[in-house]
């Protein structure tokens, strides 16, 4: 089956580029690198991206294609890009013979205009989407602006709709919009490398938070934006140092983005230079390296926590702290298998808690997450293969 996918830079530049290892989107580079190397599958994929003009070549000949836009307003940019893969995809289905448009993210609403232009099998490619906790916040200002594209997505399905099952309640938001058949959308959790899995799996489990003077060292991952919460996890180390003292916690900030200035003058501001750091993105293949020096992960997200940073985490046996948002509450319960909150918990309270866990065997919530998540998440290429069969049966059944 040949695939043409309009995909969308993801910030996957370095690894585009440069061939340089990924540190995010592995949903993406797995994707691509799994239909590379397939005897039965090939593709072409349009991405339009701000650096360069350039062709990567897969071992079976599938490529993507490289397409050099610059602007300087980031939302503009979005909107010629937009229109500007359209065209490309549109001369290339003119040039070649396709089975499948594939979109991925916004560049979704392509697809499924071209797909009904040239009667082909349709894909929509969404991960996850912040539209239903915007309207459960009645925030519908934001949601026509900022996230017009996402509502535009919703609006515009393809044949087949595959969500990444990251507790952001898609499917309510879909239903909200649109009422498309459920047994169009399938909402599907994320994968993990086998050797990644077995490398985070031999990390000692936290057993319990050590006692001072020993440092109880704490990480949070994740891009550095509004709604992935790092204020959160500092605000929570004001509290802990404030109660503990000097040499009781530290904490590891770890992503890039739009709020790293922010993010940085908070610290400044709450004096925690010496407590808080903020470190940018490693390879996924350096994760369990990582987090094998830490004991507590705070993911701390509003619209949901179900990301891949909380099953690494969880399966490198780390204590998990986190806030009840979204579909958070499916996977981890508080106690058993994670520290589990209710969006409105004060940090102080969050921290309170903390201190008194301090010297206390812990190990059973540790294990019963690593235990959870290894049932749960499959490999990437079971996850991909599942992805596959709904799109060879869309086809077939066409």
């Amino acid at each position: 089956m040949k695939f043409l996918i309009l995909a969308d830079v993801f910030s996957l530049e370095s690894w585009l580029l440069y061939d340089q290892a990924p540190t995010i989107c592995p949903q993406v580079y797995n994707f691509f690198n799994y239909l590379g190397s397939s005897e039965t599958h090939c593709f072409h994929a349009i991405i339009i991206n701000k650096e360069a003009d350039q062709v990567k070549v897969f071992p079976n000949g599938s490529q993507i294609e490289l397409k050099k836009l610059a602007f300087p307003n980031h939302y503009a940019w979005k909107v010629l890009a937009f229109f500007r893969q359209y065209r490309y995809a549109r001369k290339l289905l003119k040039q070649e013979k396709f089975d499948v448009v594939y979109g991925m993210s916004f560049f979704s609403i392509n697809a499924a205009r071209l797909g009904k232009q040239f009667n082909l099998s349709s894909v929509s490619r969404i991960f996850g989407s912040l539209i239903y906790y915007e309207l459960q916040k009645r925030r519908y200002l934001r949601i026509y602006t900022r996230y017009l594209f996402q509502v535009l997505e919703i609006k515009n399905p393809s044949d087949l709709v595959i969500c990444t099952q990251d507790g952001t309640q898609f499917d309510r938001a879909l239903a909200h919009f649109n009422r498309q058949k459920k047994d169009d959308v399938h909402i599907l959790f994320n994968g993990i490398a086998p050797s990644l899995r077995d490398q985070l799996g031999a990390i000692p489990l936290t057993k319990s938070l050590p006692v001072s003077p020993s440092v109880k060292r704490c990480i949070c991952m994740g891009r550095l934006t509004n709604w992935k919460r790092q204020d959160l996890a500092i605000q929570l180390m004001d509290y802990l140092v404030n109660e503990c003292g000097d040499n009781s916690f530290r904490l590891t900030i770890l992503g890039m983005g739009e709020n790293e200035r922010r993010l940085r003058r908070m610290i400044a501001n709450l004096h925690l230079n010496e407590y808080v750091e903020i470190m940018a993105p490693i390879p996924h293949s350096e994760i369990p390296s990582l987090l094998s020096s830490y004991h507590i992960v705070f993911s701390l997200y509003d619209a949901s926590n179900l990301s891949n940073s909380i099953w690494e985490a969880s399966l490198a046996g780390k204590l998990i702290v986190t806030r009840n948002t979204g579909e958070t509450s499916l996977i981890f319960k508080h106690r058993e298998n994670a520290l589990v909150w209710d969006e409105e918990t004060p940090m102080s309270a969050i921290g309170q808690a903390l201190i008194k866990l301090i010297g206390k065997d812990i190990s059973a919530i540790t294990a019963r997450a690593r235990t959870d998540i290894n049932q749960l998440i499959p490999s990437w290429e079971k996850r991909i293969e599942k992805e596959l069969k709904l799109i060879i049966q869309l086809h077939t059944e066409r």
